[in-house]
């Protein structure tokens, strides 16, 4: 939504409401806006915590789904108003909770599976959508997969972007050294990136374990970027087996911990190789894309939708079976040893992301919402 609101600051063709939790930085960012105007709602952290157990207890035992404090707070708001369009960002129940206030058109941005594990009838949402605008063919086919046929003119992708500007690496030369002298890189190390929550479903241990095969006798590190709940510093179960993994070579990865998405160009400054080693079916991947523009070799799963924002020239695809875990060692090695192809790679990686520009997604989302 952000790229699609900084976009629309120069093309001028919708005015923009955005309605969000109360965020104190988010408040501030917003001032420079000429075009949208920002709703930020107070919500209680602790009533939040209690209303959202109440919500999953009613969910499991009754199959009703109840409304949030933003989602009732939102509601308010709609009685006196008079909008043409409605973007809902990510959660399908919050389709029919506005339908009941909201007779105009209702457009959803689908940026998970929503439809195969939501417990309502998946078309009686699709039936109150002028249209729902997928992430990626993956997440396109596996709506169709249980959409009416009268709806399967509503089922559109839009495929994710990235600020190209940002993600630069030239940007960010003297940060580069700075941070290289942080996470005591030497300068002869290359620097192997994960980026991402810390979960299971993301590969980690397995990129790990892939990782401890052939890095005793090269000089290579291992970064591990995020935690899994995102900005707040949570040590999971699964963070403490990692831990535990890694620690005969110790010295030879790097966990950072939560990394503000501003700074991950910065990041991506030190890094030679990316890899996305997801285990489950990635909608999309933004990881990826945000590789592609820093000009990055990958080494990626056959994951989802991850797998159509890269190709075999600036990636390399493993499929997700019994061997990825040799197979994720011999592309990680291959990599290491081939300067040659590393420079190939990473030339193809920015031709590719030059195609996820802000610029792109704005166009082709506003002609979802035209059509």
């Amino acid at each position: 939504m952000d790229y699609l609101v900084d976009e629309n600051e120069g093309s001028n063709e919708y005015e923009f409401v955005v309605y969000s939790i109360f965020d104190k930085a988010a408040k501030k960012k917003s001032k420079i806006y000429k075009n949208t105007k920002f709703v930020y709602i107070p919500i209680n952290r602790n009533l939040n915590k209690i209303n959202n157990f109440i919500i999953k207890v009613v969910r499991k035992i009754f199959k009703i789904e109840l409304k949030t404090l933003l989602i009732r707070e939102i509601i308010k708001y709609l009685r006196k108003e008079n909008f043409d369009k409605i973007i809902v960002e990510g959660n399908e129940v919050q389709i029919l909770q506005l339908r009941k206030y909201y007779k105009g058109k209702l457009y959803f941005h689908a940026h998970h599976d929503a439809f195969n594990t939501c417990k309502i009838n998946p078309n009686k949402i699709i039936d109150s959508c002028e249209k729902v605008i997928t992430v990626s063919e993956y997440i396109k086919e596996r709506t169709l997969n249980v959409c009416s046929v009268k709806n399967y003119d509503k089922i559109i992708k839009v495929e994710n972007c990235i600020d190209n500007k940002v993600f630069n690496k030239m940007l960010y030369i003297d940060e580069k050294i700075q941070l290289r002298n942080k996470y005591g890189i030497k300068d002869d190390e290359l620097v192997i990136m994960f980026t991402g929550r810390i979960i299971k479903e993301k590969g980690i241990k397995e990129l790990i374990e892939a990782f401890k095969l052939i890095c005793t006798d090269k000089k290579v590190k291992l970064m591990i970027v995020g935690n899994a709940g995102f900005a707040n510093e949570t040590i999971s179960s699964y963070d403490r087996e990692l831990f535990e993994l890694s620690k005969s070579i110790s010295d030879k990865i790097i966990f950072t911990g939560f990394i503000h998405n501003l700074e991950l160009p910065k990041i991506h400054s030190i890094v030679d190789i990316a890899v996305v080693p997801s285990i489950w079916e990635e909608p999309a991947g933004l990881v990826a894309i945000e590789a592609l523009a820093s000009g990055l070799p990958l080494i990626v799963t056959e994951s989802g939708g991850l797998t159509e924002y890269v190709n075999e020239k600036c990636a390399i695809i493993l499929k997700k079976d019994k061997n990825l875990i040799k197979n994720m060692a011999k592309a990680l090695e291959n990599l290491i040893d081939n300067e040659d192809l590393r420079k190939k790679m990473s030339f193809e990686a920015r031709k590719q992301g030059e195609k996820y520009g802000t610029r792109e997604y704005y166009n082709a989302y506003i002609n979802a919402l035209k059509g």
